[in-house]
């Protein structure tokens, strides 16, 4: 079995116009290594409706990690994103 040299975890901000889940990982002494948006859902503005009223426009990004370790990301309109985490928890673009 191999050494375990770091942790990761999923946590979610919540607030009234949104949220944001982060993924991040951390070294065996507990100090940060990496963070990122991993998924996020937010009030973004508004938009007319048919008989001229206004509703919210709501913005979305959603995230998977593969079991290699492997984070994809689709914001949407802004494209997907690939990112790596690696061995030493260190999370990278490719």
């Amino acid at each position: 079995m191999r050494e375990k040299l770091f942790d990761g975890i999923l946590f979610e901000y919540v607030e009234s116009e949104g949220s944001q889940k982060y993924l991040c990982t951390f070294d065996k002494a507990g100090k940060l290594i990496s963070k990122m948006t991993i998924a996020l859902y937010h009030r973004s503005g508004t938009y007319a409706n048919d008989d001229g009223g206004r509703s919210p426009f709501w913005a979305s990004s959603e995230g998977c990690i593969g079991e290699d370790l492997s984070v994809h990301v689709d914001a949407g309109g802004n494209g997907k994103q690939s990112y790596q985490i690696h061995q030493d928890g260190k999370i990278t673009r490719e």
